[in-house]
C-alpha cells in the first residue's frame, strides 16, 4: 500500500508511520515542523520504503511535492495543536 501521512512528524503521525513501515507499506510522510520533531524525519528519512517531504500542506506547492505518487490512503493528522491565548 502507498500512503501519505500529513503530520508524520508529530506523535501520533509518527506513531501510524512506524505501525505501517513494520506492515511492508510506502510511505510519503509530510510535515513541516510547526508542532513535529525533527528526529522523527531523520528516523524516516533512512528506511528505503519512506519519503519524507519537509511542506505545508497549506501551500501552494504542497500538491506538486506529492504529485508523482499514487496513494491508496491518505492520513490527514497536520494540524497545530496551539490552544490561542485568551484574555478576559
Amino acid at each position: 500500500m502507498n500512503a501519505l501521512i500529513t503530520g508524520g512528524a508529530g506523535f501520533i503521525g509518527s506513531n501510524l508511520a512506524r505501525f505501517l513501515l513494520k506492515e511492508g507499506n510506502f510511505l510519503c510522510i509530510v510535515d513541516n515542523f510547526s508542532t513535529g520533531q525533527r528526529e522523527h524525519a531523520r528516523e524516516f528519512s533512512k528506511m528505503p520504503n519512506c519519503e519524507f517531504i519537509e511542506a505545508d500542506t497549506t501551500a501552494d506547492d504542497f500538491i506538486r511535492s506529492v504529485e508523482h505518487i499514487k496513494f491508496d490512503r491518505v492520513y490527514h493528522l497536520a494540524c497545530p495543536t496551539g490552544v490561542p491565548n485568551i484574555t478576559r
